[in-house]
């Protein structure tokens, strides 16, 4: 029950960082997200804050691993299939 506590606190304080990005009217993106956690981290805060900062981290750097991987993979399928392809047409 207790890490579907953290993950439900540490999604909300992504959440506020992204409605603080907003209020911003700055550009939301993984590395604004990742500046402001650790701006939380830096800061004076609880015990308890500072743990879910370094959880939201964790989080965000795993997000941003998993989607480049994706990119990676999706890269890989497409020089594969390119350069297995062969060219059939014929040519006047």
């Amino acid at each position: 029950m207790k890490s579907s506590k953290d993950e439900v606190l540490r999604d909300a304080l992504i959440g506020e960082v992204v409605l603080a990005i907003l209020n911003e009217q700055a550009a939301v993106s993984w590395n604004a997200v990742l500046t402001k956690l650790q701006a939380i981290l830096n800061g004076k805060h609880d015990a308890e804050r500072t743990r879910l900062a370094m959880l939201a981290i964790q989080e965000v750097k795993a997000e941003m691993d998993l989607k480049r991987s994706k990119q990676t993979i999706t890269a890989d399928s497409f020089l594969s299939v390119a350069a297995n392809s062969q060219d059939d047409s014929t040519r006047h």
